[in-house]
């Protein structure tokens, strides 16, 4: 990849990269769709992620250049033109990220050239968006030695998110892409952004991630509907019980208060929400004792609650996980946000089937879609990349 990217920024900018950055895509092993209510999510950074090298330029423009947008060319971005327009696409995010660091007094006087390249599909529930955004953060607080800290940086990329772009995402992709830790998943408590590193044990397992090729964007699934109905939920409950957060509940204290809550429809989101809180919990510390049978009857029962009861799984999901788990896997589950992107089957690592051939052949048959299958470990965060990568 080092050659590769560092190809493409000598052509485009007739000189050598100075700098190369990396952001790591992720998955999540179970937590979905409750860390806009302050839930507990298990996220970790996947090997496939976003690339970018940079030279200096000597005046302040940014030049990007991005190899999945190479119609677009050349893109040019200066210091009074930070507004977000429409018919930019990518262009957007780095400009939403330059615009924080303005938020934060830093100045941006040092134009850079960059050059961004990926081995991660977008739109297929890896967080590519936020992959995105925090390695912009990042290279930008490097090159600039601001050292703002991890901290700061996923607020900053958050506020591009929920703010610049209008798209109501919780603190998780953010959190996992700036705190990965190799060889790890994090367990993440989102009301309090505090997390602790819990090994994954790659000698027991072994995770396959399948990507539906079904493209979505947050923007057009419903996502922020669904979040402003749980916020509505919140209000309530707040009247019965002292709660910051939805997830603040228990599930004891959600059954008790249950039939206070009239839509059912919208109960649905919320039995979601209180019940995956509990199951994440109970997931990371069956990852922590190695009780790898248990994790996967979690991310079972997870995938079920995001079918029937958030109603984010699409066909294409649904037949992946049950064919994964007719296969032997602990558990299988939708990845991400759903309505399309990627599933996960966690495997016992002696138990992983010799090659998926048949299950390719018949989701290629029934789908009319190519199947993206891989197998993923823990990486760390976003870093800048030394030698040969």
């Amino acid at each position: 990849m080092k050659e590769h990217i560092a190809a493409l920024h000598k052509k485009h900018y007739e000189r050598n990269p100075e700098w190369f950055y990396f952001a790591p895509g992720r998955v999540n092993l179970i937590g979905e769709h409750i860390d806009h209510s302050g839930g507990t999510v298990l996220p970790m950074a996947i090997q496939h992620g976003i690339y970018a090298a940079v030279s200096p330029r000597i005046d302040q423009s940014f030049r990007v250049f991005s190899e999945e947008f190479p119609k677009e060319g050349v893109q040019t971005i200066t210091l009074d033109a930070l507004d977000y327009q429409d018919d930019v696409g990518f262009l957007n995010y780095v400009k939403g990220v330059m615009t924080t660091f303005g938020r934060e007094g830093c100045r941006l006087d040092r134009g850079l050239d960059i050059t961004i390249a990926s081995d991660l599909p977008a739109g297929a529930g890896l967080s590519s968006s936020a992959a995105f955004t925090l390695l912009v953060a990042y290279l930008l607080d490097d090159v600039h030695r601001f050292q703002l800290g991890s901290r700061k940086l996923i607020r900053m990329a958050r506020y591009v998110e929920n703010v610049y772009l209008r798209l109501n995402t919780g603190i998780m992709d953010q959190y996992i892409i700036a705190n990965a830790k190799a060889g790890h998943a994090l367990k993440i408590d989102t009301k309090l952004a505090e997390h602790e590193a819990i090994p994954f044990n790659e000698d027991a397992l072994t995770l396959i991630l399948m990507n539906t090729n079904k493209k979505r964007t947050l923007l057009d699934s419903n996502y922020n509907k669904r979040v402003r109905k749980l916020k509505e939920a919140e209000w309530h409950f707040e009247r019965y019980r002292p709660i910051e957060k939805l997830c603040d509940l228990d599930v004891d204290t959600f059954k008790a208060l249950r039939d206070t809550f009239k839509n059912q429809s919208q109960l649905k989101l919320v039995e979601h929400v209180i019940f995956e809180n509990d199951r994440a919990k109970k997931a990371a510390k069956a990852l922590k004792e190695e009780d790898y049978a248990m994790l996967g009857m979690f991310m079972d029962q997870s995938h079920d609650s995001l079918r029937y009861l958030y109603e984010v799984s699409v066909d294409e999901l649904d037949f992946l996980v049950e064919q994964n788990r007719s296969l032997g896997a602990l558990g299988a589950r939708l990845t991400g946000a759903g309505f399309g992107g990627s599933m996960i089957a966690l495997y016992e690592k002696a138990k992983v089937p010799n090659n998926f051939d048949r299950l390719r052949t018949d989701y290629e048959r029934l789908f009319n879609r190519e199947l993206d299958i891989r197998t993923v470990h823990p990486v760390a965060g976003v870093h800048r990349l030394e030698g040969a990568f």
